[in-house]
C-alpha cells in the first residue's frame, strides 16, 4: 500500500511516497511559479500524470491555511477520484508522529531523517514525508 504526502513552498511542491510494505521513501519535487496565483494556474500542467496515482491509497495534504491555499486548491482538483485526500493542521500532524505541535523546520527535519529522508531533503520534503506517517497513524 501507498501513501503519498504533499507539501507546498515557496519555489516547489514536494510529493513524498510511502511504500508501507517495504518502507521505501521516495520524493517527487515539481517546480512553482513565482507567485502562488502562478503555481496555481499551472498545476495542470507539472503535477505527475493520472497514472502516477495509481497504487496510490492516500495522499496527506497539510490543511490550507495560508497563501498556499489556491496551490492545494487546484492540486487537489487534479487528484483522480480514488485517491482518498485527507488534510491535518500544522500541530495534528506533528503530534501524530509524535513531534511537540509547535516543532519548527529543523525540529521535523530531524525527524524524517529517522525515517527515510535524506541529507539533501529539505523542511517541505521532510513535512510531506511526516504528513505520510500522521496518516498511517490515523489508520
Amino acid at each position: 500500500m501507498l501513501f503519498a504526502g504533499l507539501e507546498v513552498a515557496a519555489t516547489h511542491l514536494d510529493i513524498v511516497t510511502l511504500d508501507l510494505d517495504s518502507e521505501e521513501v521516495k520524493k517527487h519535487r515539481l517546480p512553482a511559479g513565482k507567485e502562488q496565483w502562478e503555481t496555481a494556474r499551472t498545476m495542470r500542467e507539472v503535477l505527475p500524470h493520472p497514472s502516477y496515482w495509481e497504487g496510490i491509497s492516500l495522499l496527506a495534504i497539510r490543511s490550507p491555511e495560508t497563501p498556499q491555499d489556491m496551490v492545494i486548491g487546484a492540486v487537489i482538483a487534479l487528484i483522480p477520484p480514488g485517491v482518498v485526500v485527507k488534510s491535518f493542521q500544522d500541530s495534528r500532524w506533528k503530534g501524530l508522529v509524535g513531534l511537540p505541535g509547535n516543532s519548527g523546520g529543523s525540529e521535523v527535519m530531524a525527524w524524517a531523517s529517522e525515517f527515510g529522508a535524506s541529507e539533501a531533503w529539505d523542511e517541505a520534503s521532510c513535512g510531506a514525508l511526516a504528513l505520510c506517517y500522521a496518516a498511517l497513524a490515523q489508520l
